[in-house]
């Protein structure tokens, strides 16, 4: 474990958890954080919000 996985979200700047299981990767290819990825994605059940 002497790795360090020191990566950084696209948008924020935030520091990704590496042991985070789902990979937030943007259409362009962007690894994003959680909470970037869940605001610049359309929401489904609100239809009228733009998507960022």
């Amino acid at each position: 474990m002497g790795e360090a996985n020191d990566e950084r979200c696209g948008k924020c700047g935030a520091e990704i958890d590496p042991t985070r299981r789902v990979d937030f990767t943007l259409k362009d290819g962007t690894r994003v954080c959680d909470s970037c990825f869940v605001k610049g994605t359309a929401s489904p059940t609100h239809p009228g919000e733009k998507s960022y």
